[in-house]
């Protein structure tokens, strides 16, 4: 079976190209009510064309971001060998932070273990070479020139070789010392590995932490936007609304939104790098 493993980031990528069309739904509908009481003189004209240039500045934010998630989209499909231009919404990745582990549990690790092995037998490989070696050897076989007196055409041998090394010319020590050495490297990269790990986990740990608090503030700021966004609409199907003070909202609305978003994206993206550190 052919398994294709899509990067999770092109995911995320994609999901957050596609998250700024409910602001532009909202400021539709406004335009549509602003239009209708422009018409029947309530607003003036310069009113109603300052709502319509922040609408065409949403719209081309909006334009921008579908290129993107056209780009990324496509780049999914060709990661899948999917051979398909279109693109359609996709759903929230469902990403969730895994317990970090210790440094030595992870599969990152298991390659300095694997070259401490490989050392440990290069050592016990050298020391079994200059062990004292004993062997035995047997030998026999038939002669057919005679045919008389076959009996006598057997013949055997045996021997005993014995191997004991008296000197190598410091050639053992030098290849225990280079062992020695390499393990001493074997050892530093190690320690850089780990210092490495927990410092990156860490700063991961502390970004993800930091973007959370900035999506719990900017989410609060948008509670109170929305209420004063809100009580602009009743004022503004009356007739008594400020439109600056409308339209400063609606700009607020849209930073904090976009904020959000963003912010979003770079907490999905913050959570698939820890847990790529997590991978056992």
């Amino acid at each position: 079976m052919f398994v294709v493993i899509i990067p999770v980031r092109n995911c995320i990528a994609c999901y957050g190209a596609d998250l700024f069309n409910d602001v532009l739904t909202l400021l539709k509908k406004e335009e549509s009510i602003l239009k209708t009481l422009t018409e029947r003189g309530i607003y003036r004209q310069t009113d109603y064309l300052s709502f319509l240039v922040t609408i065409q500045q949403q719209e081309l934010l909006i334009s921008q971001i579908k290129i993107q998630f056209q780009n990324e989209f496509s780049t999914l499909n060709y990661l899948s060998g999917i051979k398909d231009t279109s693109a359609v919404p996709l759903k929230t990745p469902v990403i969730e932070l895994a317990v970090i582990p210790e440094p030595e549990s992870t599969i990152f690790y298991q390659q300095f273990r694997i070259d401490s092995l490989k050392l440990k037998n290069s050592h016990a490989l050298i020391e079994y070479n200059y062990k004292p070696k004993v062997s035995v050897y047997a030998d026999g076989g038939y002669l057919t020139s005679f045919a008389e007196q076959p009996y006598k055409n057997f013949g055997t041998s045996f021997g005993v070789n014995i191997t004991v090394p008296i000197y190598d010319g410091k050639q053992k020590k030098m290849q225990h010392d280079k062992l020695t050495i390499a393990e001493q490297t074997r050892q530093g990269y190690r320690d850089y590995f780990k210092t490495q790990f927990e410092q990156q986990v860490a700063q991961l740990s502390q970004q993800l932490q930091a973007t959370q608090q900035l999506i719990s503030q900017t989410d609060k700021q948008i509670k109170y936007t929305e209420t004063l966004i809100e009580a602009n609409r009743k004022l503004l199907e009356t007739g008594d609304a400020r439109m600056p003070d409308y339209i400063l909202a609606i700009g607020n609305y849209l930073t904090a939104k976009n904020i959000i978003t963003q912010n979003t994206i770079t907490k999905l993206q913050l959570i698939n790098q820890i847990n790529y550190w997590n991978k056992k």
